[in-house]
């Protein structure tokens, strides 16, 4: 079992606020190890990896969110297409 929001239903703060969770140096969220544990209380192997990656597709959404809303759709594909990328690399236990 995974709680694994579906990070593309997510509005822009909720989105941040799960990025910031699993960023290294943020102290006021706990560690970025707790928070993988939140995510994948089963601690299944790789979930540390997973986790982490979770918040780089955070991230790279966030960013083409504030692309498209600039206009710059373009530029908003090219951090889609790494988030594609970041997904299809996911195990299963993290996808959503």
């Amino acid at each position: 079992m995974s709680n694994v929001p579906n990070l593309d239903c997510m509005e822009s703060d909720d989105l941040r606020s799960f990025a910031v969770s699993l960023t290294v140096g943020i102290a006021s969220h706990g560690t970025p190890i707790r928070r993988a544990r939140e995510i994948f209380p089963e601690r299944p192997k790789g979930y540390s990896r997973a986790a982490k990656d979770l918040g780089n597709y955070a991230w790279n959404k966030l960013i083409a969110m504030e692309l498209r809303r600039q206009g710059r759709i373009s530029r908003a594909i090219g951090y889609e297409d790494i988030c594609e990328r970041i997904y299809s690399d996911l195990p299963e236990f993290a996808r959503w």
